[in-house]
C-alpha cells in the first residue's frame, strides 16, 4: 500500500506527509483490511509522540485526528455497505423462497389438475364399461323374453288336441303326453301311468278318453253309468267323443 513504516528513522513532517498522502488523498480506506492496517498505523504514530508539546506532535496530531476521522466515515459507510448487501441478499432469498413457493404451489397445482383429470378419465371409462354391460344385460334381457315369447307361442301352437268342460280341462301337447287340471272329484284328472302315442282326447262330464295311435280307447274317471268301461273288441278306432256320463268312439269302416 506504499504507506510509511513507523519505524523506519524519519522526521516528525515527512511521516505526517507519507501518512496523509497514502490515506487520506484517495479511496484506499474500501477494505476492511485498509482501515484496520491505518488503525494501527495511529496507534504506532501515537506512540512516537513523547511530547505533546513538541514539534512532532503538534504536525501529526492534526493529521492523525483527520485519519481517525476518515477511517471512522469509512467504517459507518462499510456498515451501511454491508447492512444494503444483507438487505439485498435478504430480498435475493426472500424472491427465492417466494419462486420456490410459487413453484411448489404450481406443482402442486399441476399434480392435482393431472390427478383429477386421471380421475375423471377413468370414471368416464368405468361409466363407458357400466353402461355397455347394462346395454348388453338389456339386450341378454329382451333375449331371454323373446325366446320364452317363441316358446309360449311354440307351446300355444302345439296344442294339437284340447277338450274342455266347465269343471276342468284336459289338453296334450303335439307328440307330447296328456295333461289334465282342474276338479279331481272322480279321478278325472288323474291320467293313467303310460298313457302315450295319444291322437285325440275329450272330456266327458266327470270323466276322460284317449285315443291312442294304434286305434285303442282308454278311458278314465267317474263310472257311474259305465262310461269309462271300454266295451271288448274295441279297435281300430278314428274318432272319440263324450257326453256328460257316456263316451262315444267311431272305427274305421272295413
Amino acid at each position: 500500500l506504499g504507506y510509511p513504516n513507523p519505524l523506519t528513522p524519519r522526521g516528525p513532517v515527512q511521516l505526517a506527509a507519507a501518512t496523509q498522502t497514502n490515506f487520506l488523498n484517495g479511496p484506499v480506506l474500501v477494505t476492511s483490511t485498509i482501515r484496520d492496517r491505518g488503525r494501527k498505523l495511529v496507534q504506532h504514530t501515537r506512540h512516537l509522540i513523547t511530547s505533546p508539546d513538541g514539534e512532532f506532535a503538534c504536525e501529526a496530531n492534526p493529521l492523525i485526528a483527520q485519519l481517525e476521522e476518515q477511517i471512522r466515515v469509512a467504517d459507518a459507510e462499510a456498515k451501511v455497505a454491508d447492512a444494503r448487501k444483507k438487505k439485498r441478499i435478504n430480498a435475493l432469498l426472500a424472491v427465492m423462497v417466494l419462486m420456490l413457493v410459487f413453484g411448489a404451489i404450481f406443482a402442486s397445482l399441476s399434480v392435482h389438475s393431472r390427478v383429477e383429470a386421471e380421475r375423471k378419465a377413468e370414471q368416464a371409462r368405468l361409466d363407458a364399461r357400466l353402461e355397455v354391460e347394462r346395454e348388453a344385460e338389456e339386450a341378454a334381457r329382451k333375449a331371454e323374453q323373446a325366446r320364452l315369447e317363441a316358446e309360449r307361442e311354440s307351446e300355444r301352437r302345439s296344442l294339437a288336441l284340447l277338450s274342455v268342460r266347465e269343471e276342468f280341462r284336459l289338453a296334450q301337447a303335439a307328440g307330447g303326453p296328456v295333461v289334465a287340471w282342474g276338479s279331481n272329484l272322480n279321478a278325472q284328472t288323474t291320467v293313467p301311468a303310460g298313457l302315450e302315442d295319444v291322437v285325440q282326447i275329450s272330456c266327458g262330464g266327470y270323466h276322460s278318453l284317449a285315443l291312442r295311435k294304434d286305434g285303442k280307447v282308454v278311458v278314465w274317471g267317474n263310472n257311474n253309468h259305465g262310461q269309462t268301461t271300454v266295451p271288448a273288441g274295441l279297435e281300430d278306432v278314428v274318432q272319440i267323443s263324450s257326453g256328460g256320463y257316456h263316451s262315444l268312439a267311431l272305427k274305421r269302416k272295413r
